[in-house]
């Protein structure tokens, strides 16, 4: 006869299986969707594995852009900043009917809103967004604002990025001149691929992708 324990540890084995092939299962359809999108924006799905190897080696670049009076530095990461705003401006260029439009103009000004409402500046770390706000404002603009999946897509992406790019970054700014010490470093996407600026256009677009908006 076989003994309870033994089944009951088949059992267990069986169902820590089937919970590891579900959640295998599930990022490997989440991993076709954001291929399926950054095809639909900029041409090419395997952008998946290009931009976050892109981002991982240009983010300890920091670019030079302005020193204060205050001999402020103020700096522009190449993958916290510089590659995500390249991407945008890409897509702003090739759709550029859908961007120079009211309804574009009204999502951006509203994502850029949301952005500054929910970020802050903390001395000696920088600023610092709940991008999840963000994110859900740049979706819902573009369910509500886009006609089309296409639409929608670049909506997401290039509100979420500029939005966070001038609604956080850009307008704090102004607190570095104000509090900041002689001397002191501000670096606009310093985080890398972790910064606000790189996550949320890319994480706007993805679930416009995956809700089908």
């Amino acid at each position: 006869m076989v003994k309870f324990e033994t089944v009951a540890a088949a059992a267990v084995v069986c169902l820590i299986v089937s919970l590891v092939a579900g959640v295998v299962y599930a990022g490997y359809l989440a991993v076709i969707q954001q291929m399926h999108v950054l095809e639909v924006l900029f041409g090419n799905g395997w952008l998946i594995i290009a931009l976050p190897m892109a981002g991982i080696l240009t983010s300890a670049i920091n670019l030079p852009v302005h020193r204060t009076k205050d001999d402020i530095a103020i700096f522009v990461n190449v993958g916290g900043c510089a590659l995500p705003v390249a991407l945008s401006s890409y897509l702003v260029y090739a759709h550029q009917n859908m961007i120079f439009t009211v309804n574009f103009l009204v999502a951006l000004v509203i994502v850029i809103a949301v952005s500054r409402a929910v970020s802050w500046h903390m001395d000696g770390v920088g600023v610092r967004v709940m991008f999840v706000f963000v994110v859900a404002a740049a979706v819902t603009l573009a369910h509500f604002l886009a006609a089309t999946l296409l639409t929608r897509l670049v909506f997401a992406y290039v509100t979420g990025t500029f939005g966070v790019l001038v609604g956080a970054d850009v307008v704090h700014l102004v607190f570095i001149g104000r509090n900041g010490y002689r001397g002191d470093k501000f670096s606009i996407g310093g985080a890398g691929i972790k910064d606000a600026v790189w996550v949320t256009g890319l994480a706007a677009a993805f679930l416009v992708g995956l809700l089908g908006l």
